[in-house]
């Protein structure tokens, strides 16, 4: 029964951690996409869920700083 409990609290992530890491995902992408691709190798469902958002969040967070960056270009010039 003992070795059924400590399988139980070690097989995923907990709630705080997954939070924390989708935070990172977001404001440091490269690191979330690192992060993703690490949990995404593990066989635990739940760890391959986290890395899949995580780089999913990641990839989301490159292509928004890309918009941000070509319309700052584009508002910089319309204004000089």
């Amino acid at each position: 029964m003992a070795t059924e409990e400590q399988g139980g609290q070690g097989s995923g992530p907990g709630p705080v951690l997954v939070i924390i890491l989708y935070i990172m995902a977001l404001f440091l992408p490269l690191v979330g996409i690192i992060i993703g691709l690490i949990y995404g190798m593990s066989s635990d469902p739940r760890k391959k869920a986290v890395g899949r958002m995580c780089i999913l969040l990641g990839i989301i967070s490159i292509v928004l700083s890309i918009i941000c960056y070509f319309w700052w270009i584009v508002t910089w010039w319309v204004w000089f």
